[in-house]
């Protein structure tokens, strides 16, 4: 709802002309620089610190002012604030100051080889970037305060990653082939709307926000309890990103002499206290026990023909949680907790009494080491073996 009196209306008037004067002043004077330092030598650097240093400690303000001009070097940039500075101080308005301050304080400096560019906004870099490892992959370089990465979901033609805050959540989806279903009946705003130059359909509904949209052959889609400027700053923010190539991994087995068939997975992690009680293996299961006083954790690892089963009737708990990239089922009763997950045709299961964490850590952690080398030696005599 607008607030249409005619006060509301007059101050808003009095902002934007205050922002267009602002924006002359701004570009009248920095053509005055310009004309004046062009032939001149750079300005003591001990001086700039100082001045660039008071602008640093300026205070976060509500409004934010967008400025953006080519400065030949870094002491016209120097001087352009505080010439701005000082005169919102002199001409404008308290509110209106804070607004210019804000503007000064979020000045973001780049530097190229011919001129440096100020401007004001917000970092380019992608949010989590390696949780979208896969091709033509798209990624978030903005995020609403205080949500957090929760669990990605990828299914055959969509990805769906879900940050969360207390009770609220906003989810990311992308897809390359199914459609996003949007429930358009009785809603509190439906309207079209641009997301980076692409229609996008805009949907409030019982404090449920949901933004879709495409590009090319893909379609994204931003939802959840969030607030929906946020939302709308999260489905702005979406840009391409390159598959990302995770460093390589540095780790150890725990004790990869007790792995030594073809195909073996082995732990990287053992929770503390715990050592090797037994190891065992039938047909194409493989179990390897651990224990310490009052605990064991068991390791099983099978193929495609067997699979864990996990009682979940009456369990104090059943999640499913990620693994890698796979999902897994964590169900825990009575102080005994199992974990279930595969990869591609290797079945595994972790259960014992340990604390839920450190289970979920020793999955975590399970690696492929494939069949170790063996001794190499000489017979004696072999020809009598004959």
């Amino acid at each position: 709802m607008y607030n249409l009196s005619e006060k509301a209306i007059a101050e808003k008037y009095e902002d934007l002309l205050f922002t267009k004067v602002m924006a002359l002043y701004a570009a009248e004077e920095s053509e005055k620089i310009l004309s004046e330092i062009e032939n001149e030598e750079p300005a003591d650097p001990k001086n700039i610190e100082k001045i660039y240093s008071k602008t640093e400690r300026r205070e976060n303000f509500s409004t934010l002012w967008k400025v953006s001009k080519k400065l030949i070097t870094f002491t016209a940039m120097v001087v352009f604030v505080a010439v701005v500075s000082l005169s919102s101080v002199v001409v404008a308005s308290a509110e209106a100051r804070e607004a210019v301050a804000e503007a000064i304080y979020h000045l973001v400096l780049r530097k190229t080889d011919r001129y440096t560019e100020v401007s004001i906004g917000n970092s380019t870099g992608f949010i989590d970037p390696e949780i979208y490892d896969w091709e033509g992959a798209y990624a978030p370089t903005y995020m609403a305060p205080g949500y957090k990465f929760s669990k990605l979901e990828k299914l055959p033609s969509q990805k769906i990653s879900t940050y969360c805050k207390n009770d609220k959540y906003v989810s990311f989806l992308q897809s390359s082939g199914s459609v996003f279903h949007v429930d358009t009946e009785n809603v509190d705003v439906y309207k079209k709307i641009n997301i980076n130059e692409s229609d996008a359909i805009y949907v409030e509904k019982n404090g449920f926000v949901f933004i879709v949209w495409s590009i090319g052959e893909k379609t994204f889609a931003v939802r959840g309890t969030i607030n929906p400027e946020e939302a709308l700053k999260i489905a702005e923010s979406i840009k391409p990103i390159e598959k990302y190539e995770a460093p390589a991994e540095e780790y150890e087995f725990v004790d990869p002499e007790n792995y030594n068939f073809e195909g073996a997975y082995a732990p990287t992690y053992i929770p503390e206290g715990f050592v090797l009680l037994q190891k065992q293996g039938f047909g194409s299961q493989y179990c390897v026990d651990y224990k310490r006083e009052g605990g064991y954790i068991s390791f099983l690892q099978a193929g495609k023909d067997v699979i864990f089963q996990v009682d979940t009737e009456g369990a104090d708990t059943v999640e499913k949680i990620l693994i890698g990239e796979s999902e897994g089922l964590l169900v825990s009763e009575d102080g005994n907790t199992y974990l279930n997950w595969s990869i591609g045709n290797t079945n595994f299961q972790i259960y014992g009494t340990c604390e839920i964490e450190e289970i979920i850590k020793m999955a975590q952690g399970i690696k492929p080491i494939g069949k170790t080398e063996t001794e190499e030696y000489e017979f004696v005599d072999p020809e009598i073996y004959d």
